[in-house]
């Protein structure tokens, strides 16, 4: 006659300690888990005072080379800036705009973390925060442009950078006009961003109107000879003949506008 074996099993008890303790993540991990919790269970203050020291870390962080610490703490003041706006009792002091540091500076750690995606995110906001002239001064609204343009540059998404550096030129020359070393700086930049992807042609005649401006302004003679010179030998070591009379073009401006 057969007799069924059956297998003894272990006590569920027992089997479970031996699950979790192949599972058990090494030490240094564990204490990174138990910072992360910690941070996490501290409530936020939802004042000026704690976003403003945030605000200060994460460009500190950012400086020092600390991206994630820099996003933890771009983040954190950015949920509370958008809390303090609409906690505000009067619409009138709910400003959109004062997000904006949070997005330029979000917009950079995560380029320079190689997430392109968010930093999108964050930039897309920061472009439809510059489109509404958030701030009296004329150089800051039109300098925004400028600034989102470099960090999608930084993405490598020279589209829209381009689309950037346009609105930036429009806003220049809608508030200098067309006869201002403001406006001279702004062709000067076009100029090398179209340099710098090999369209000379552009780059050429907005490095040209640069010059026209400063010469007219400033006169003929206010660049330095021997910088001028310096200018025209790099330029002759680092360009090939094809790109050659732009990229002086370019080194000649940047000359000049180191004399001012």
């Amino acid at each position: 006659m057969l007799h069924q074996i059956k297998l003894a099993k272990p006590p569920p008890e027992e089997k479970k300690e031996k699950s979790l303790s192949n599972c058990s993540p090494p030490p240094y991990l564990l204490s990174k888990m138990e910072q992360l919790v910690q941070s996490s269970m501290q409530p936020l203050a939802v004042d000026h005072s704690s976003r403003d020291s945030l605000r200060r870390r994460a460009v500190s962080n950012l400086q020092t080379g600390d991206l994630q610490d820099a996003i933890r703490s771009g983040l954190s003041s950015y949920r509370i800036t958008k809390t303090l706006a609409a906690l505000a009792p009067i619409p009138s002091q709910r400003y959109p705009h004062d997000i904006l540091p949070e997005c330029l500076l979000l917009g950079k750690a995560y380029a320079q973390s190689q997430e392109a995606e968010r930093a999108s995110y964050y930039l897309t906001q920061a472009s439809a925060i510059a489109d509404e002239s958030p701030y009296p001064e004329i150089s800051t609204n039109a300098a925004l442009y400028s600034i989102i343009a470099e960090l999608y540059m930084l993405l490598g998404l020279a589209d829209q950078a381009e689309k950037m550096y346009n609105k930036y030129q429009a806003a220049v020359e809608k508030g200098y006009g067309l006869e201002h070393l403001a406006t001279s700086d702004c062709y000067n930049l076009l100029g090398a961003f179209f340099t710098h992807h090999g369209r000379y042609e552009p780059a050429l005649s907005y490095c040209n109107r640069a010059l026209a401006i400063r010469i007219h302004l400033l006169g003929p003679n206010h660049q330095s000879k021997q910088e001028q010179q310096e200018a025209r030998e790099r330029a002759r070591e680092r360009a090939g003949k094809r790109k050659y009379k732009h990229v002086v073009c370019v080194c000649f401006l940047l000359a000049i506008i180191c004399e001012c």
